[in-house]
């Protein structure tokens, strides 16, 4: 999990993408929405990822890992 530059919320990171969660639901979408994508993942209450559609029409962000801390770069 990667907390938002709010700390409010978290990203999930999976094979180099990032998701995002819709309205603290299970539902995660793509954090790059924005250019189209539709890529979506579910997450259990126990922290299992349901793989629903993880088809990206990007390739995956850059991030860079300082101090235990991510960064987009």
């Amino acid at each position: 999990m990667i907390p938002t530059r709010s700390g409010k919320k978290f990203l999930v990171m999976i094979n180099g993408y990032t998701y995002s969660q819709i309205n603290y639901s299970a539902h995660w979408l793509c954090s790059s929405k924005a250019l189209g994508c539709t890529a979506r993942v579910k997450k259990s209450a126990n922290g299992e990822i349901f793989k629903v559609n993880t088809e990206h029409n990007h390739p995956p962000p850059k991030y860079v890992l300082q101090n235990g801390i991510y960064f987009k770069i």
